[in-house]
């Protein structure tokens, strides 16, 4: 039986042919944002800056993340931007394919690319497609739900498997 979430292909390769260096990805839907109607952008509500707030209060000194990533929608940016000064980003970037409706080919050939930890601040379904995708090798399987300012995080361990570490919701903080 062949690892969930890898190829064939990269299981059918001796483990012993290369060293994956672990990495971490971190996913967190952004706060809650209130309605269209009172602000057209959608920032984030007084309970949404509350959540992100408490849990960035509870990741500073606990983990450095050099790349923030958000889809430029506001709630999304406004929570990016409230992680990045917790966690010691260096860089916050907005990328296009991580809105909403975005298929997860795009993020995840990006992460791919990286040689650091991420975070991504990013909206649903399309957060829940990666999580599943990465985990199980399908979309089609939930793996995680994600409340506003849930934060999930997956390590890529040295066997080229991503697994869910843990998840921290906004609950915890209240």
């Amino acid at each position: 039986m062949r690892p969930v979430g890898i190829s064939r292909e990269q299981s059918a390769a001796p483990q012993s042919c290369c060293y994956i260096p672990p990495m971490n990805l971190y996913l967190v839907r952004h706060g809650k944002a209130v309605d269209s109607e009172v602000d057209p952008e959608r920032s984030l509500s007084d309970r949404g800056l509350k959540d992100v707030s408490r849990l960035a209060s509870y990741l500073e000194d606990r983990i450095t993340v050099p790349l923030v990533l958000h889809s430029g929608k506001k709630r999304a940016e406004q929570t990016g931007s409230i992680l990045a000064d917790a966690i010691g980003a260096e860089r916050i970037e907005q990328v296009l394919g991580i809105a909403p409706m975005d298929s997860s080919d795009y993020l995840i050939e990006y992460i791919a690319a990286q040689t650091t930890d991420v975070l991504v601040a990013g909206h649903l379904p399309h957060l829940g497609n990666v999580v599943s995708r990465l985990v199980t090798g399908s979309e089609s399987v939930p793996v995680v739900h994600f409340k506003t300012s849930t934060l999930v995080r997956l390590e890529l361990d040295d066997t080229g498997c991503w697994v869910i570490r843990w998840v921290l919701s906004p609950e915890l903080f209240r």
